[in-house]
């Protein structure tokens, strides 16, 4: 699944590592293979992690790092860019949701 949306694990692991979500007792494999439950979730489709996939892979290393580390007011200016999914969800609350996993 991670080979078909590189940009949104880019910002997985950019939010766990910003986090400490990623250390010697919880390695990267174990955050992402928790994250894969977040992309399979009921709600969560194909066609959305598609359209959110290209809109990470058009941003700047910078804007990147805004949306996944930086402060709310940076995060919003890019969120607000950000496709949303017919039922209003947007790529703010699959990040929240990768920033909310329990592995």
């Amino acid at each position: 699944m991670w080979t078909k949306f590189p940009n949104i694990r880019k910002a997985a692991l950019e939010i766990a590592y910003d986090n400490g979500m990623i250390n010697r007792f919880e390695p990267e494999e174990k955050f992402l293979d928790a994250c894969l439950s977040v992309l399979g979730a009921d709600g969560v489709y194909e066609t959305d992690l598609e359209r959110f996939e290209a809109f990470l892979g058009e941003l700047t290393t910078k804007e990147m790092n805004d949306l996944c580390c930086g402060e709310f007011q940076d995060m919003a200016v890019i969120v607000d860019q950000a496709p949303k999914n017919a039922d209003g969800h947007s790529l703010a609350g699959l990040l929240e949701d990768f920033f909310n996993v329990e592995t």
